[in-house]
């Protein structure tokens, strides 16, 4: 008896069951391995040099210090946590006209970073001061709208605590990064604070986004 195996079915089954490149639970995997990794590269980039952490900048390590090629990568990787979170936001909140307005500014903040990446303090101050303008005042607003919102939006009481946490560690980071004449601490030490609590919050975001299971691909 002849069979005649058919394959081109099974191939479109195998296919759909991989579903899209970017999926949900593919950038969820991809932002929680960048967050989590992240601040290790930036740790360990501090490393080796007599720069004073406490005074020096982040980008100034980043363009001086002899593992400044990790401070570097770790913006890279934070960068990639900020574009996975934009792609994620319009899975978890409402309405999604709104979620998607703060992932395009989510994404200016991304870009930000690169330019902070790219473009060395010393070097190139403007675009450099630009990257940092673009990231503080742009992605964590976007950051801080998003947690109101989860607060805001029914579903557990854990997720909304979990969002309006997330809203005030964020703005709790700005203000630590704009009042910089109140707070009586070095310079180095404020910058790496405000970065810590909106790492905090983005944290907080996620968790509540990786909770929420929608069958959105």
């Amino acid at each position: 008896m002849d069979i005649t195996v058919d394959a081109a079915p099974q191939d479109a089954d195998t296919h759909t069951a991989r579903g899209p490149l970017f999926s949900k639970a593919r950038a969820i995997r991809l932002c929680w391995v960048a967050l989590l990794v992240a601040p290790c590269l930036l740790v360990a980039g501090h490393m080796g040099t007599s720069l004073n952490w406490q005074r020096v900048h982040i980008s100034y390590y980043a363009a001086k210090a002899p593992l400044g090629d990790l401070v570097t990568l770790a913006m890279a990787l934070s960068t990639v946590a900020i574009v996975c979170m934009a792609r994620l936001l319009p899975t978890t909140l409402r309405p999604r006209w709104w979620a998607f307005f703060l992932s395009f500014a989510l994404c200016i903040g991304a870009a930000g970073l690169v330019t902070l990446a790219v473009y060395e303090v010393d070097v190139a101050r403007r675009m450099h001061n630009r990257g940092l303008f673009a990231f503080f005042f742009v992605a964590t607003p976007a950051m801080i709208l998003a947690g109101l919102t989860l607060a805001l939006n029914k579903r557990p009481w854990s997720e909304r605590l979990c969002g309006l946490m997330a809203s005030l560690s964020t703005a709790s980071g700005v203000a630590v990064y704009v009042m910089w004449s109140a707070i009586k601490l070095d310079r180095g030490v404020r910058q790496r604070l405000a970065f810590l609590l909106v790492w905090i919050a983005a944290l907080l975001l996620l968790w509540v986004i990786s909770k929420r299971r929608t069958h959105d691909r």
